[in-house]
């Protein structure tokens, strides 16, 4: 059987590295509550899902199921690896993707201070 393959944006093909695709979903989930063996079920469902189509599958629908199985998994996750796969450019990109989440936005994110921030004593 040949190496399976990843259809690129541009078209060309790459083999499908199974190894990277986890290593970056494991660097999105770092520090979170993700269990790596959940991690690794995604990669193997992944891995079926080139199998199915006969070896190859677009590199923009790996990152969608990738992005599917984070969002299941962690939101902090899925972000960190959206903001990576999409290419956020700054704040609004975020605030834009939590929104698509059904979150709510950042408080005291860049667009304001919190209004029901408390003052530390000490802050005078």
């Amino acid at each position: 059987m040949d190496p399976m393959q990843v259809i690129k944006r541009d078209g060309e093909h790459q083999p499908f590295d199974r190894a990277k695709l986890r290593a970056g979903m494991l660097r999105a989930a770092h520090k979170r509550p993700v269990d790596p063996a959940d991690v690794e079920a995604i990669a193997d469902r992944i891995e079926a899902a080139v199998e199915a189509a006969g070896g190859e599958l677009a590199a923009r629908r790996i990152g969608q199921m990738c992005l599917d199985g984070l969002r299941q998994l962690d939101r902090v996750s899925y972000l960190q690896f959206a903001s990576v796969y999409k290419e956020f450019a700054d704040v609004d990109d975020v605030q834009a993707e939590l929104a698509e989440l059904g979150a709510e936005p950042l408080a005291g994110s860049v667009g304001g201070a919190r209004e029901d921030a408390e003052v530390p004593p000490n802050a005078a």
